[in-house]
């Protein structure tokens, strides 16, 4: 009978430590509407943005709250000073938010859900446009230029793409229910022709396998049809890769100066089997620059 007893002691302990957490869980969540404000504006001026996003009606995209772990700042002294009911299920908290260096009353709407009371208009959004490109970080997160995305308030970085390759940076102060819009000025960092050349010698590289036939859109010219009449292979060299200049102007690139030396195979015109070399100095690639979420494509003209 003795381990009876004492596994009835246990279950009891366990059902005391549940009765307990339970008690302890309803007590601490935030239960009226001016509990709810207080804490999700806490929230947010602590950095916890899972904390937030639990007390918002519509649970947000996961972006959100990797955005907000990245913000450049958040709220502070947040204050709430009014709560007006307009019903039982719903009402508006008035508070005061400082952001930016500057004090902003805002308003919140709150609802009643099953779960409680929730903060129905607590995100914002951001809208960034770029001068080069097609995308943005905001917060740190990839987004396409020109799509407002939402966001907890919060100060953001808005930032060029690929950040790696260009530079540019502009705040968004984002507050509830307020949509902001920014522009970034970007410009070619100090990186851009470094790995724009890296591409180029790649290319090159390409252009000067051993073929049966002189490429297309490599900018080679090869004349030798003044020593064959007809061309069976080419074998190439390069002495020095053509040199990459980026225009930010016009959006394109120009590599010049490169150095190549191809040796041509074929039958000549007395029906011989013949063997010429050509060289240039002036090797010349052109084609245009462009900026694709994390990429910077160059395409051969």
């Amino acid at each position: 009978m003795r381990p009876r007893a004492v596994m009835g002691i246990a279950v009891g302990t366990v059902l005391a430590v549940t009765v307990i957490l339970i008690t302890a869980w309803l007590f601490t969540r935030p239960s009226g509407p001016d509990a709810v404000a207080d804490a999700f504006l806490a929230a947010l001026a602590a950095g916890e943005g899972d904390d937030a996003a639990a007390l918002l009606a519509d649970p947000p995209p996961e972006a959100v709250i990797e955005r907000f772990a990245d913000a450049a700042a958040y709220i502070s002294d947040p204050d709430v000073r009014s709560i007006d009911a307009a019903s039982e299920d719903a009402a508006t908290a008035v508070a005061d938010i400082a952001l930016g260096g500057t004090t902003t009353r805002v308003t919140l709407a709150l609802v009643r859900t099953p779960v409680g009371w929730r903060v129905q208009d607590g995100l914002g959004s951001v809208a960034a446009g770029t001068t080069l490109g097609d995308s943005i970080r905001i917060g740190g997160v990839l987004t396409r230029a020109g799509d407002a995305v939402p966001v907890l308030p919060a100060a953001y970085d808005v930032e060029a793409a690929p950040g790696d390759l260009l530079v540019g940076r502009e705040e968004a102060l984002a507050l509830p229910g307020a949509d902001v819009e920014v522009t970034v000025r970007a410009a070619l960092g100090p990186d851009a022709e470094a790995r724009a050349q890296e591409g180029v010698d790649a290319y090159a590289d390409d252009c000067a396998r051993p073929a049966d036939a002189v490429p297309e859109r490599c900018g080679i010219r090869i004349p030798w049809a003044a020593d064959l009449a007809t061309l069976t292979a080419v074998d190439f060299r390069i002495e020095a890769h053509p040199l990459v200049e980026l225009s930010e102007e016009d959006l394109s690139f120009t590599a010049t100066d490169g150095v190549l030396v191809a040796t041509v195979t074929g039958v000549t015109r007395a029906g011989d089997e013949g063997s010429f070399t050509y060289r240039t100095d002036t090797w010349t690639l052109r084609g245009d620059l462009s900026f694709r979420g994390d990429r910077m494509v160059l395409a051969v003209r």
